[in-house]
């Protein structure tokens, strides 16, 4: 597929990525984190079960595009970065300080931060689904 501009960088040059490749990226996110039901711990069952190191033809993972690596190589460096919030500890967005320090010192491109916040944004998508679908439990024990 033909390049289409995304995104101006910071420097305000702006970055092509053939379509579809956010998409990929996010379905890579949503298997990683189980958003699912399916994520890399059944890749982990599944692969013990059949006692071989490689993915299955049945594998969930979604397909990982190579233009989309390295947004995962950096993500994947940065995802301790997380601001809790509340009692229960949610996470409400990166620390972008700490992100930018991590993507520097691994010596990722800085250029991906809009991938980065992207996935961002999804994961507290998931995250709010996953607190929508847990039962509440009663008050006062009733």
């Amino acid at each position: 597929e033909d390049p289409v501009p995304v995104r101006a960088d910071r420097q305000g040059s702006i970055r092509c990525v053939p379509r579809g490749a956010e998409k990929k990226l996010i379905e890579w996110l949503r298997w990683y984190e189980n958003a699912d039901g399916v994520g890399p711990q059944n890749c982990v069952v599944c692969m013990e079960a059949r006692d071989e190191s490689t993915i299955c033809d049945g594998c969930y993972m979604p397909e990982l595009w190579p233009e989309n690596e390295p947004a995962v190589l950096a993500w994947l460096a940065i995802r301790t970065q997380w601001v809790h919030a509340g009692i229960d500890g949610v996470r409400v967005g990166l620390n972008y300080a700490g992100a930018e320090s991590g993507l520097r010192l691994g010596g990722h491109d800085l250029a991906l931060w809009p991938e980065i916040h992207a996935l961002e944004r999804e994961t507290m998508n998931i995250d709010a689904g996953k607190r929508k679908a847990k039962p509440k439990a009663p008050k006062n024990g009733r």
